[in-house]
């Protein structure tokens, strides 16, 4: 109801504290290094446009049809009807993917060369190519998260292409494969000097302390993923300040995930709520704020275009 009863709250407090005992790294360690964390705004490339619009186009009537029913019956009975809710999750996958690459579509360059093309088609990929550029030409150190390990493929193709040494970790990779490359990596003048990472892979075991620099090219609907993808670099016994870049795309869904991930990060803030299953399932995505969210990118990709196409 975007209200706070201070009196509760306070009340929260002293009753977890009887049950938890809980430490920050900047209580325990003094000499830890400052995180700051930097969000950058791009807007989406003509050609991720392009697919974004297919993809709205071809569930326009489906977009409209749910909310006319959300708006009939509130909501409670249309979200039990399962192909509807799977077609509009599908669709609000894919216009994420669509933020990150076009690449990341099906069908989409499957047997294209390596050119300037895979820089270009998205606006991310611009910004990220210029500042591992300085990054690299100040000897900085990156690890690189992303949600979707087609995105860690298309990252090694780039790689590649430019020239940079790399590792890369992710749900397929052996345990004995992740030793080796961390211990490489973390090797006093290594020459990896970038690391790709699936943001939910490798859980907490994953030490990257000798980079100082985290890039996270898309984000997590739980925002404790990030912290904890954030805390593989900035963690006890790092010796430099480390700065985090945030890259959102501008007026899509992304922002939206953006602001929701806010929000809990404000819920843990004033009564220290963890992300168990069951606080997952009391904020789990409802179809109205899911129709929100679709809304939100599609009325700012037609209404930019000058088409005056609106949902």
């Amino acid at each position: 109801t975007n209200q706070c009863d201070n009196e509760v709250l306070n009340k929260a407090h002293h009753l977890l504290a009887l049950f938890q005992l809980r430490r920050l790294k900047s209580e325990v360690e003094f000499s830890l290094p400052k995180l700051h964390e930097v969000q950058l705004e791009v807007d989406l490339s003509e050609k991720q446009k392009q697919y974004a619009k297919i993809l709205l186009n071809k569930d326009m009537n489906l977009l409209n049809q749910v909310e006319r029913r959300v708006g009939a019956s509130g909501g409670e009975t249309f979200e039990k009807e399962h192909d509807a809710w799977k077609r509009l999750n599908n669709l609000l996958m894919q216009l994420r993917k669509v933020c990150n690459h076009p690449y990341c579509l099906p069908r989409v360059d499957d047997d294209h060369a390596t050119t300037e093309d895979i820089v270009t088609s998205s606006q991310k990929m611009v910004v990220l190519d210029k500042l591992l550029a300085r990054l690299k030409e100040k000897g900085h150190r990156v690890v690189l998260f992303s949600q979707f390990v087609i995105m860690l493929n298309i990252f090694e193709e780039y790689l590649n292409f430019r020239g940079y040494k790399y590792a890369r970790l992710d749900g397929q990779t052996s345990r004995g494969r992740r030793s080796i490359d961390l211990r490489v990596f973390n090797q006093k003048n290594s020459d990896l000097f970038i690391y790709l990472m699936s943001t939910r892979a490798g859980g907490l075991g994953i030490n990257a302390q000798t980079a100082d620099t985290v890039i996270l090219y898309d984000s997590d609907w739980n925002p404790q993923v990030d912290r904890q993808a954030q805390a593989r670099v900035h963690r006890i016994g790092q010796t430099k300040k480390v700065h985090c870049y945030r890259l959102v795309t501008r007026n899509t869904v992304e922002e939206r995930i953006i602001q929701r991930a806010n929000k809990k990060l404000y819920l843990d803030k004033v009564v220290n709520r963890d992300s168990t299953a069951k606080s997952e399932e009391y904020e789990k995505l409802g179809l109205k704020e899911m129709l929100k969210i679709l809304k939100f990118g599609a009325n700012a990709i037609f209404n930019n275009s000058g088409s005056g196409g609106q949902i």
